[in-house]
């Protein structure tokens, strides 16, 4: 049985058959010495290139790694109250939510120019704008009590300034 001949491996072989980058291979091997050198290639074998990659390998050290679990069992514990006193919310939810808000203000702010045109003739400037005040903070005062929107009632700057 004839001795099989083994395989040398340049940086850019190795690149292709790892498939990573050629200068990240280089890497990789730094400070193992290439067994054969022919101008700028070095050629190495397959079982020192992994005897290298093998001992390169961090030994996970298990007081770090116990510490590490503990600290992402704390974050969690504390993301989970937040979330129970309400400190902290699903983003998704809270975007679900404003997109229905708007939705709705956008389609009720539409309605309004159909829904008090009729009123509006012959009125005068002042009771016109008196009316357009009142029905947008209707809609607004409507808007505000949505579910899961802050609860608070719309003032308007005008009333305050008038008490």
């Amino acid at each position: 049985m004839a001795r099989q001949k083994r395989k040398e491996w340049t940086v850019n072989s190795l690149a292709v058959e790892f498939k990573r980058d050629s200068r990240t291979v280089a890497e990789m091997l730094d400070g193992l010495e290439p067994h054969r050198k022919d101008g700028k290639s070095g050629f190495y074998w397959m079982r020192d290139v992994f005897d290298h990659l093998v001992s390169q390998g961090e030994a996970l050290d298990p007081t770090q790694e116990s510490a590490k679990l503990n600290q992402a069992r704390r974050l969690k514990v504390e993301i989970e109250t937040q979330v129970l006193n309400g400190t902290l919310c699903d983003t998704d939810a809270v975007v679900k939510l404003w997109s229905n808000v708007v939705t709705n203000a956008r389609a009720k702010l539409l309605t309004l120019p159909h829904k008090l045109s009729h009123q509006m003739v012959g009125m005068e400037f002042q009771e016109i704008s008196d009316l357009l005040t009142e029905e947008i903070h209707e809609v607004l005062n409507e808007l505000s009590s949505t579910e899961g929107a802050p609860e608070h009632e719309f003032v308007s700057s005008d009333s305050d300034s008038s008490e």
